[in-house]
């Protein structure tokens, strides 16, 4: 096994933030927002937690997808979309959101419903 030292960790941590900080913080958003939004519109607990799953499921996989296709264009990577979308690359070590074993739902936020019982 191997020791990770305090700078080791600083320096993973500083890597997770710009690999996935924006995400996080667009499928926040977008999952508060849209189950704010549905839950006005249909007053059903059901139909907000599925639209704010889905909601935070768009914007946090279509950030990675757009930082993907960005740095494949920076620095002229040939990569076809059906192999970005559904492998690792070992230089950015993204997630698998095709089989990530929930159908491609992060079930984080999905529980998430405003209104009584």
């Amino acid at each position: 096994y191997r020791i990770i030292t305090t700078k080791r960790m600083k320096e993973k941590l500083r890597e997770w933030i710009k690999r996935y900080g924006l995400a996080e913080i667009i499928s926040l958003t977008a999952t508060v927002l849209f189950s704010w939004i549905t839950f006005e519109l249909t007053k059903n607990n059901i139909t907000t937690a599925l639209m704010a799953t889905w909601a935070g499921n768009i914007g946090y996989f279509g950030t990675i997808l757009i930082q993907d296709v960005q740095l494949a264009n920076n620095t002229s990577e040939l990569y076809t979309l059906s192999r970005k979308v559904c492998t690792t690359s070992p230089e950015r070590r993204s997630p698998q959101p095709l089989s990530d074993g929930e159908g491609g739902i992060r079930p984080l936020f999905s529980p998430l419903s405003f209104g009584e019982g």
